[in-house]
């Protein structure tokens, strides 16, 4: 019901916001690239701002569609993004005042699930004590996982020879008690953080895998999917409708697994060696240089 209420009322918005953006265009192209580049650069750290990053560029082009889901997991998500911007200020203060910085587990040799109803605008969907289906609310429950925990995260784990080792508890510092205390879900389930053993490489995947979960990679994938629709009614023959089809195909299937890759393994090098601090700043560069690669790539094609 929330993501309905929020689609129609951008829909409604929608022919109107693609106008003011172009007339808002006309005077911002006119700044200097390089300093536009920067700033998008160090915004991109900003959970909020990546996710509509590219809205400007699918209004523009006329792809509705894509430019309002995405404008609708930003609101969504925004609660649980303001908590990690929060998370990420409060270990600069820490580093700034020179102490040493505690988080809520060892980032370094462990990594957290992360999950696409937590902490967001959805997750009351998965509370079991508000519930009035919970048949529906386990179902919701066992989908949100991440990539890690499908087959073929189990297939890319073999291959590359990596596997979970060990775990911890996730902690949380409660500062009415001035103590830390073990997290727990909305449904009071413990939350814990894994660590791999394996190659390098592998182990890195395993983080990254952790860090992309199944519904919201099926979220962005689907809002590629106009933009197939479109290419199909391109062309002035069946042959031409075809080969655009499949081209677009091609170049949304870059684009959604570049962006996505990027985000996973620059927020796990970034949580690695930073914590979650270093995650948003990772997250932001990966989804840089996987825009990037795509362009790139597609410019090819």
């Amino acid at each position: 019901m929330v993501s309905q209420v929020l689609y129609y009322n951008q829909a409604q918005q929608y022919p109107k916001i693609q106008q003011d953006y172009k007339d808002i265009k006309k005077h911002v192209d006119k700044t200097d690239s390089t300093d536009a580049a920067l700033g998008k650069a160090a915004l991109e750290a900003i959970p909020t701002f990546r996710r509509i990053s590219s809205l400007p560029e699918k209004i523009e082009n006329g792809d509705a569609l894509p430019a309002i889901g995405l404008a609708s997991l930003a609101l969504i998500n925004l609660p649980e993004d303001m908590r990690d911007v929060k998370a990420a200020g409060g270990q600069l203060d820490v580093l700034f005042s020179g102490k040493k910085f505690q988080g809520g587990y060892d980032y370094k040799n462990y990594q957290h699930d992360f999950s696409f109803f937590r902490g967001t605008m959805l997750e009351p969907l998965v509370d079991l004590k508000k519930s009035k289906n919970p048949e529906r609310t386990q179902k919701l429950m066992s989908l949100d996982k991440t990539l890690r925990d499908t087959k073929f995260g189990e297939k890319i784990g073999k291959w590359l020879g990596v596997e979970i080792s060990g775990k911890e508890s996730i902690q949380t510092f409660n500062k009415s008690t001035n103590t830390w205390e073990i997290a727990k879900d909305v449904n009071g389930i413990k939350r814990v953080a894994y660590t791999y053993k394996g190659n390098a490489f592998g182990k890195l995947t395993a983080r990254a895998l952790s860090r992309t979960t199944l519904i919201g990679t099926a979220v962005l994938a689907a809002l590629e999917l106009p933009k197939v629709f479109k290419a199909m009614n391109q062309g002035d023959s069946i042959t031409e409708q075809v080969g655009n089809t499949a081209k677009q195909t091609v170049k949304s299937g870059i684009n959604f697994a570049s962006i996505t890759a990027g985000i996973a393994y620059g927020g796990a090098i970034g949580s690695k060696h930073g914590g979650p601090l270093g995650s948003l700043v990772g997250m932001g560069a990966g989804a840089i240089l996987g825009n990037f690669a795509s362009k790139k790539a597609q410019g090819v094609i």
